[in-house]
């Protein structure tokens, strides 16, 4: 028996301003990841993007994450589900008690308040209130079924899938949200007879909530994914696993025999916050073990949120990885707010990215790339540094840390950040190379891989401490290898 939709790798699209990725890029990917919130916010966008993507002569799919998790996060936090929106003062109430569905008298002060700074005529007569934001709300309303009426004051919690009616309400309307988003844009009459010629997502996604120690989630999500495999029956469903590397060392036992009774034929895998370059050997080798042992079981295992450490597990068994514009190889549960911009250049050696500055310090250091000749074979030859790299390293600063003017900060310092065009580079450069390792990983065998990791040790050895990790992964697939040719 062979594991089907092996080595694969996906590019996600977050935001309007990453589709330029998608139409430059895309077509190299197997497919395209998108959010549901953002299919929500940005409908019309990502329809074109599938329909354009699915069109081009190799036919690039696309899946939807239905990111039912939000719901149990907690709601105060940045990023979250809900945010200050103004609105007309007379019609503040109003709009909660639709938007959070309570009544009236359930409102809390708190969740309205006099707009900060000086107001414009246009907003002489608004508030804030605290909300959910609107993609969430639509979201919500197309997925979570009865559940929705819980989520205007409180996070979900595991007792409010007692009910199987409920439970059962989400992961139909879970599915069918996903098969339907794209023809919900195309559902008038006038567009009936091309509605049918419409692509459907590659993958369908289990609802999936972070399960922890003994918090209650475990039990729900095991529910959840045996319901889901029962109600949908198709062979591209996938069970979603979210959780902690802690989790998955003391219940993987657990959590294996559990998949090797219901038999998904894909599980999706998100350890939070898991960053493959600071993790310990011993969490890379639970993590390689339990794709290895999914894998005897006839299960693909795809990483949500990977590094180049699980693209170089696909020898091991990993069947898929998701990869973003330079971000995203590791994501933690929690919301998190924007950060300042940066330009970061990935070095193919160390598999990881660093600022421009850093990367030309280490280059100069391990004595690679001075020479265009040199750079193209130590350092990079992708079509972004053939375009702008003509003499050597010493361009990566010029091309890859462009600076804008400066500009006044709230705290009141004047910095230059990177150009658009700067962040667009390292952005395209990153997504190039992970191409190149992938096409070149995937036909690789476990033993290559490790000669690769022994290069690029010695590469980097006497340059400086940082690159700790790759000694982390090639002790732990070594331990992986030396398992496998037991077993």
């Amino acid at each position: 028996m062979n594991i089907p939709h092996k080595n694969l790798i996906f590019l996600r699209v977050s935001s309007n301003k990453e589709k330029k990725y998608c139409l430059k890029a895309g077509s190299f990917f197997s497919g395209i990841l998108a959010k549901g919130n953002f299919m929500e916010s940005s409908p019309g966008l990502l329809s074109s993007l599938f329909i354009k993507m699915a069109s081009l002569p190799q036919s690039v799919g696309y899946a939807i994450d239905p990111v039912t998790y939000v719901f149990c996060m907690d709601s105060s936090l940045d990023g979250s589900i809900k945010s200050w929106q103004k609105v007309n003062k007379d019609k503040a109430e109003a709009r909660l008690v639709s938007d959070l569905e309570i009544d009236a008298g359930d409102i809390e002060k708190a969740w309205l308040r006099t707009l900060k700074g000086p107001k414009s005529k246009r907003d002489a007569d608004k508030i804030e209130i605290y909300t959910l934001r609107r993609a969430y709300k639509k979201l919500a309303e197309k997925t979570l079924g009865q559940l929705k009426k819980r989520i205007g004051t409180r996070a979900l919690e595991p007792s409010d899938f007692k009910n199987n009616k409920e439970r059962m309400e989400l992961i139909s309307n879970t599915v069918q949200y996903q098969e339907n988003a794209l023809k919900e844009r195309f559902s008038k009459k006038k567009f009936s007879e091309f509605n049918n010629k419409l692509p459907s997502p590659q993958f369908i996604f289990s609802p999936y909530f972070p399960i922890h120690h003994d918090d209650g989630w475990f039990n729900v999500m095991k529910s959840i994914w045996s319901d889901f495999l029962n109600f949908y029956k198709g062979d591209n469903g996938v069970c979603v696993l979210q959780c902690s590397i802690e989790m998955l060392d003391s219940h993987g036992d657990e959590l294996k025999k559990f998949f090797d009774e219901i038999k998904p034929k894909h599980v999706a895998l998100w350890l939070d916050n898991f960053g493959e370059d600071k993790a310990s050997v011993d969490d890379l080798v639970v993590f390689g073990n339990f794709v290895m042992d999914l894998n005897k079981l006839y299960i693909s295992v795809f990483n949500l949120y990977g590094g180049s450490f699980s693209m170089f597990l696909y020898p091991f068994g990993m069947s898929g990885l998701v990869c973003s514009s330079g971000y995203g190889e590791a994501k933690g549960v929690d919301p998190i707010s924007g950060g300042l911009p940066a330009a970061k250049f990935y070095i193919k050696s160390r598999h990881t990215r660093e600022s421009v500055a850093t990367a030309y310090d280490l280059l100069v250091r391990a004595d690679m790339g001075e020479t265009l000749e040199n750079y193209y074979k130590d350092v990079c030859a992708c079509p972004i540094c053939k375009r702008g790299i003509e003499q050597g390293r010493i361009d990566i600063i010029r091309f890859y840390g462009e600076l804008g003017e400066e500009v006044m900060c709230k705290d009141g310092v004047a910095r230059r950040f990177p150009t658009s065009n700067a962040m667009d580079r390292c952005a395209f450069h990153f997504l190039f190379n992970k191409l190149m390792e992938y096409r070149a990983i995937k036909k690789l065998t476990g033993s290559e891989i490790l000669e690769i990791f022994k290069k690029d040790i010695e590469t980097w050895n006497d340059v400086d401490n940082g690159h700790g990790h790759l000694q982390n992964w090639y002790s732990a697939l070594t331990t992986l290898s030396q398992k496998r040719s037991l077993d």
